[in-house]
């Protein structure tokens, strides 16, 4: 008995068949990522480090060699991959295809936490679902100030973009990472005055042993009687404090901070631009995860700008505007193929009807074309 032959036998089961092609065909069109190009990356979890002005070899040595040390252990990894520049450090774990990476950032979390005791002044390891590469960037967006804003530095909305922008961006579904490229830290600035400093005798050396005092340090245990007392040495300072702390001593009285510089705290130096048709500027970069809908992750994005343009920002009267979309170009390539998708089936439907010169036989072969490519989407999602 042919196939054609159980088909018309059995109606009934055929009928089933074809609506559960038509549920999980559908289901898997609608959860399969939209990208212009196949992810052929192999998964990457990468930890960046910082560590203020410490040199690369003292970098390796005090943090980057420890974390190897403890993530080498870690399961699925394939080979780990470290650089160690001025100031910081950056650790890449390259793991196998198909690998649960969730779980994977879940044991380079814990693996870390293991990790020997990093520098005081370093500060806490940042660890991204992505590589240098590994991460795709989905878009790129600005932050300017309206026309009747006054303000030509954008860097004085600095705290309203990390406490409102950073935060709203960051909680879209799919957004990997936020980047403020455009961000400078605040720091605090001594500077001192050399001549007043030869006239006192005090050394830039004693500055910076002054300065270096300013912290809190543990000082062991205190055992008195049946009593064990935790003992410590409070000597970080607020901000305005620092110009009191001494410097030196002369003829039996101290040499203060403010005696010989001042204290102030700015932000760090602008070591780039970011312009908006001729004016300033804030950079921000997004990058989605890479099993991430790019098209749902910029439609939810252009949707967060709209709150955020309708609400802080407007009070603020500052803007946000999308700079680079990427999901024109994916949107753009599937119009293409859903027009010469649809311009095939009307051919291949003409071309049929003119040999066969009957219409129920060309529809029935034309309704298999949709079916065959549900079909192949359910192979698509399975796979």
């Amino acid at each position: 008995m042919s196939l054609t032959s159980l088909a018309i036998r059995y109606k009934g089961v055929v009928a089933v068949l074809l609506g559960l092609i038509l549920v999980f065909g559908y289901q898997s069109v609608s959860e399969l990522p939209l990208q212009l190009l196949p992810n052929v990356q192999r998964p990457q979890i990468t930890i960046y480090n910082n560590w203020r002005s410490a040199a690369p070899q003292e970098v390796e040595e005090a943090i980057v060699q420890p974390q190897e040390e403890v993530l080498k252990f870690n399961s699925g990894v394939e080979d780990i991959v470290s650089s160690t520049s001025r100031g910081s450090g950056r650790v890449r774990l390259n793991y196998q295809l198909g690998f649960d990476m969730s779980q994977a950032l879940l044991d380079v979390v814990n693996r870390l936490n293991q990790a020997p005791a990093r520098p005081l002044d370093s500060s806490e390891p940042f660890v991204a679902n992505g590589g240098d590469s590994g991460l795709p960037g989905a878009a790129s967006i600005l932050v300017y100030a309206s026309e009747t804003n006054p303000v030509k530095d954008m860097i004085e909305y600095q705290d309203l973009i990390e406490e409102v922008v950073e935060p709203r961006l960051s909680r879209i579904p799919g957004v990997a990472q936020v980047n403020l490229d455009a961000r400078r830290p605040k720091e605090v600035n001594v500077i001192v005055d050399p001549f007043r400093m030869s006239m006192l005798g005090v050394q830039v050396s004693d500055v910076v042993n002054a300065l270096n005092r300013a912290r809190d340090i543990s000082g062991g245990f205190a055992d008195v009687g049946r009593r064990r007392y935790t003992v410590r040495f409070l000597g970080e300072q607020e901000v305005a404090q620092l110009g009191r702390l001494v410097v030196g001593w002369r003829s039996e009285q101290p040499i203060y901070l403010d005696d010989v510089g001042q204290v102030k705290v700015d932000y760090a130096e602008n070591t780039g631009v970011s312009l908006r048709n001729g004016f300033p500027s804030y950079y921000i970069s997004i990058s989605r995860r890479n099993d991430a809908n790019t098209v749902e992750v910029l439609d939810a994005i252009n949707a967060a700008i709209d709150e955020l343009n309708a609400g802080p920002l407007k009070e603020a009267d500052i803007r946000i505007q999308l700079s680079f979309d990427a999901s024109l170009h994916i949107r753009r390539a599937i119009s293409l193929v859903q027009n010469n998708l649809l311009l095939g089936i009307f051919l291949a439907v003409a071309v049929l009807f003119y040999f066969l010169k009957n219409v129920r036989a060309t529809l029935v072969i034309t309704l298999t074309v949709p079916i065959s490519l549900l079909v192949s989407f359910i192979c698509l999602k399975a796979l």
